[in-house]
């Protein structure tokens, strides 16, 4: 941090040691609202929650990415307990009655998948949230005869195949490519979402309902061999 005292300008040193994140504190912003509500530009402004969650990178511990100049020394990973950043979140949505979260973590603590994201889900309130991710954190599929093979990479250290050779499935599977509304689908097609659902392949929120894969157009050569 560079800062003056007076006519002086001073560089204070940078630390040794990484904040823990528990030392992170909740944002207030309430002196912003209360001058935002009575701003002449509030008509065209849509405001956000900024939050954090985390600092650091995982990714960039093992292997910085060559465009990256962020971090620095400080580049280890660090992230808040699911529950605390929860916490945090319902508390600043509540307070501000603001759904656009945009948490300024450098990358998505892969846990979060299967604690945070969930979650949120379950809130079933209409939240609008920005996450940055590495690019191959993704779920792909192809087609077979009779048969969708899905190739889950979104935790590199736990990546998994599957074969759904189940036409329900299938079917609830392509047609939730695109979000649609769970009260629209045949009754056997939402018993497949539930399914679905629960191997964390279709997300849930409120009455819609999505597939989150991507499709691939070239399937990689490895996974032939599989």
């Amino acid at each position: 941090m560079c800062w003056w005292n007076g006519a002086e300008s001073i560089a204070n040193p940078p630390t040794s040691r990484s904040v823990p994140p528990a030392a992170i504190p909740l944002p207030d912003f309430l002196g912003w609202q209360e001058a935002f509500e009575t701003s002449p530009v509030r008509e065209h402004v849509r405001p956000q929650l900024v939050m954090e969650g985390s600092r650091g990178c995982w990714w960039g511990e093992k292997h910085q990415c060559t465009f990256c100049g962020l971090n620095g020394s400080m580049i280890g990973f660090r992230s808040k307990p699911a529950d605390r950043f929860l916490d945090e979140l319902s508390t600043l949505v509540r307070r501000h009655q603001i759904l656009d979260v945009l948490p300024v973590d450098n990358i998505l603590d892969m846990n979060y998948f299967r604690t945070v994201l969930p979650a949120m889900a379950d809130l079933e309130w209409d939240l609008r949230v920005h996450y940055e991710i590495k690019s191959n954190i993704r779920t792909d599929y192809r087609r077979g005869p009779g048969f969708l093979q899905v190739k889950d990479m979104r935790d590199p250290a736990a990546a998994a195949r599957m074969i759904i050779d189940d036409g329900a499935l299938g079917s609830a599977f392509t047609h939730c490519l695109r979000p649609r509304r769970l009260p629209d689908l045949g009754a056997a097609e939402r018993d497949a979402v539930d399914v679905l659902i629960d191997e964390r392949l279709v997300l849930r929120c409120g009455d819609l309902v999505v597939t989150l894969p991507n499709r691939m157009r070239r399937w990689p050569v490895p996974a032939m061999s599989v």
